[in-house]
């Protein structure tokens, strides 16, 4: 029984921080767009520019019947913006999910269509229609990958905007969608409107570099606040609870099945090993990297 309570009650917990991390980001959301003087929108009402659609592919980003759940549009620092969150359904013959994604668009400059994300292979299969090409930069290329549509006929991503992408160690976290009309970041999620801010102004400073060369000066909003707080103790206790839950069922079924049950732990501690050694490299080599900077 009290086994079976801890269950209950960590999940309930990681669901409470879970619905609270969502309400606290639709919020943050909220406050954005109202500093920025934003327009809100709903799919009903569609937007005023911006893309409803993958702009590679051509699908379209929602897969409920609806454009999109939420979005607001606004002019910031000369630029058009969009930040919008959309959704998609998975059906299975048991189950049926829903997924929340988001994404924020700067329109500007005609770009060709191409993708800059962080030096990782198994990533650049999930897009086949595009070819990975060197930007001319040992760093960059060593740090990200550049794919584009037509290999032919790409100009190259100009200097000032290779030299923005190797300023920021920040930025090997980043994928950026090259959309033709402009710059777009899509990651899962609802909208974290206090990280968005920090993504606009990223946006908005890259289409400078790609027009003109350089950062035009126009005012700025700026973080002004420590990121928001989290639900660290709600998910520490929730964690907690379930983990002593899982080492004593594998205690139980160890003390069963003896040989089984010392497997199973040495396959778990490897595991847990191998993330921690692959985090500790990382961390180490971004740390060099910034260094010889």
């Amino acid at each position: 029984m009290i086994i079976v309570c801890g269950f209950i009650v960590g999940f309930i917990g990681i669901g409470v921080a879970s619905w609270r991390k969502r309400k606290r980001q639709r919020k943050e959301a909220d406050d954005l767009g109202r500093q920025l003087g934003a327009r809100w929108f709903t799919s009903d009402t569609g937007l005023p520019f911006g893309r409803v659609e993958d702009p590679l592919t051509g699908a379209p980003y929602s897969g409920t019947g609806q454009q999109f759940d939420y979005a607001f549009a606004v002019e910031y620092r000369g630029r058009r913006v969009v930040a919008l969150e959309y959704s998609t359904v998975s059906v299975s013959a048991s189950s049926r999910s829903r997924t929340r994604y988001h994404a924020v668009q700067v329109l500007g400059p005609q770009t060709p269509l191409m993708i800059i994300l962080p030096r990782n292979p198994a990533l650049a299969g999930l897009w086949k229609e595009l070819t990975e090409v060197p930007a001319g930069d040992a760093a960059f290329d060593e740090r990200f990958m550049m794919l584009v549509k037509d290999p032919a006929t790409f100009p190259g991503l100009p200097a000032a905007a290779v030299a923005w992408f190797l300023a920021g160690p920040e930025r090997q976290l980043m994928m950026i969608k090259f959309a033709g009309d402009g710059f777009e970041v899509s990651a899962p999620g609802p909208l974290p409107g206090w990280d968005t801010t920090k993504v606009i102004n990223d946006l908005v400073d890259l289409c400078d570099l790609v027009e003109t060369g350089q950062v035009r000066p126009s005012p700025r909003l700026e973080l002004a606040t420590q990121p928001p707080p989290h639900n660290g103790v709600l998910n520490a206790l929730s964690g907690c609870l379930l983990g002593a839950t899982v080492i004593f069922w594998l205690a139980a079924f160890t003390i069963s099945n003896p040989s089984s049950g010392l497997v199973v732990i040495g396959v778990l501690v490897g595991l847990v090993v191998v993330g921690v050694g692959l985090n500790v490299l990382l961390q180490r080599r971004r740390r060099t990297r910034t260094r010889s900077r």
